[in-house]
């Protein structure tokens, strides 16, 4: 599984990307077996979502290797959220065909989002768009692309219970093949103020976010 690139964030994080190449076979045999990987394995029944669980959870553990800090599982909160088993790390993994995507950060809770860029996302990623989001993409695939990953990726990050991607309004930009989108999420006392960076890389973005607003622990305790 050749990785594609990886990068700090500061000292306290770290992201990679990876081309899953291997076969199912083949990456069962990398992840170092676990309690909370092989139940959660177990409920996964479709072998495309299958092979791409793998992969990302393969990649997580390659970045803790590189960390040195031993990897023992990842488990899912009441929302859903991955949560590393006994390691004080904030997680959050994406997969699209071919490739799978993972964020660590030693403070603060991560989102992260991978997509091909393909045509049909201008079909279906206006459905949670907001009026102001359509006419800054115009129908342009990049920029749709863009929105699309930074929406999913805060949504990851869980900064709030977010019921919809449409609550999570962007802000134009200039399409760049790496920059940063600003935006907010709306709540009744005051809008949370949201960063997130995006990449293209190949065929793909690779959008992500961190909510440094506070500095809860990350550990589970499985």
């Amino acid at each position: 599984m050749p990785l594609l690139a990886q990068e700090p964030i500061g000292n306290d994080g770290l992201w990679g990307v990876w081309s899953t190449t291997e076969s199912t076979g083949e990456l069962s045999r990398l992840l170092i077996p676990n309690g909370p990987d092989a139940d959660y394995l177990e409920t996964v029944h479709h072998p495309v979502r299958f092979h791409q669980t793998l992969a990302s959870r393969v990649l997580a553990q390659a970045l803790l290797r590189g960390l040195d800090v031993p990897y023992a599982g990842i488990q899912k909160d009441d929302a859903g959220k991955p949560l590393l088993v006994g390691c004080p790390y904030y997680i959050s993994l994406s997969h699209t065909e071919g490739y799978a995507a993972a964020i660590l950060h030693r403070r603060f809770p991560v989102g992260i989002d991978i997509e091909l860029v393909k045509e049909k996302l201008t079909k279906v990623a206006p459905r949670v768009f907001t009026n102001a989001e359509r006419e800054y993409a115009a129908g342009n695939l990049f920029k749709t692309a863009v929105y699309w990953c930074a929406k999913e990726a805060v949504f990851k990050m869980g900064a709030v219970q977010v019921l919809s991607l449409r609550d999570i309004r962007l802000h134009d930009f200039e399409a760049e093949e790496a920059g940063t989108l600003f935006g907010q999420i709306e709540q009744e006392n005051e809008p949370i103020g949201l960063q997130i960076f995006y990449r293209q890389m190949l065929t793909f973005i690779m959008a992500f976010c961190i909510d440094d607003r506070d500095n809860s622990p990350a550990v589970s305790n499985l």
